[in-house]
């Protein structure tokens, strides 16, 4: 009798647990579509896992407690797709990324019709970046410096420019030619891809998740990420920061990554832009 009555106030539990878990999505986040960021998701380069399935992303602009910036709140989901347990670890990077053309500038003086190609437009720099978990800048820089045969810019020296916030320039024979405050993209994505146990671990249970016993089993708090666990389906929840700037940017690319612990290697990667500006609530 003990037996049935804990496992019916267990299954009471869950049912709270779930229903308090709606009620905050219905009230802090947003579908993407309602986001008003029109986030377009990348085919090209992406890597997806059949046996399990992303979805159901949620992304909402908001103003962080301290006056001093806004914050991304970051929703997906994951659905195992077998009856396995599936051990990831997770990063999360966003960023806002920017051609290399002066607007105001440009205002007062047009660019010229009869240039088939306009250079600038083309260069793209990152702004500023936010990741969980941290992936400090000069990490990847150095990564780039100690390991140029194994990534895209093995035809590329550096120098460093300033050593104090580790902004480094290209130069090919004394000519500069790029100037970088961060890393490219490709540059995060090739330091992630050689150094995937950095991320954050969960564990996407299948059908028998015996594990999910206690209530402290199907909610974990971990690094800055939230994993909400049943079976079958794994609820994610993260944020990234964006202080307060003179251009108000904000966040205009998101990547996603997980990491297989047990095949060691990244099984999927999603890139998505954001092709306007959020609605802040």
């Amino acid at each position: 009798m003990k037996t049935l009555l804990s496992k019916y106030i267990l299954g009471l539990k869950k049912i709270t647990l779930f229903l308090g878990i709606s009620i905050l999505l219905s009230n802090s986040l947003l579908t993407a579509k309602d986001s008003g960021s029109n986030p377009a998701f990348f085919e090209n380069g992406s890597v997806q896992d059949e046996r399990f399935e992303v979805s159901n992303f949620s992304f909402r602009k908001g103003f962080a407690s301290h006056g001093k910036g806004e914050y991304l709140d970051i929703y997906f989901q994951v659905d195992n797709k077998t009856d396995e347990k599936l051990k990831m670890k997770v990063f999360v990077v966003g960023f806002w990324e920017d051609n290399r053309t002066h607007t105001r500038f440009r205002k007062y003086v047009k660019y010229p019709k009869w240039r088939n190609r306009d250079y600038e437009k083309e260069v793209k720099d990152i702004v500023f970046l936010d990741s969980k978990p941290l992936i400090p800048k000069k990490d990847v820089f150095d990564f780039i410096k100690q390991n140029k045969p194994k990534t895209m810019l093995n035809q590329k020296t550096f120098k460093i420019v300033d050593s104090k916030t580790y902004k480094m320039t290209e130069v090919t024979g004394g000519e500069k030619l790029k100037y970088y405050q961060y890393p490219d993209m490709k540059d995060y994505i090739t330091y992630i891809a050689a150094n995937p146990t950095k991320g954050i671990e969960f564990t996407l249970f299948g059908m028998e998740s015996k594990e999910l016993k206690k209530d402290s089993d199907f909610i974990v708090n971990k690094n800055d990420f939230t994993f909400l666990f049943s079976s079958i389906k794994t609820s994610v929840f993260t944020k990234l920061y964006s202080k307060y700037r003179a251009d108000r940017k904000f966040f205009n690319h998101l990547g996603i990554f997980f990491y297989d612990v047990k095949n060691k290697k990244i099984c999927y990667r999603q890139i998505v832009r954001f092709k306007r500006k959020f609605k802040v609530y």
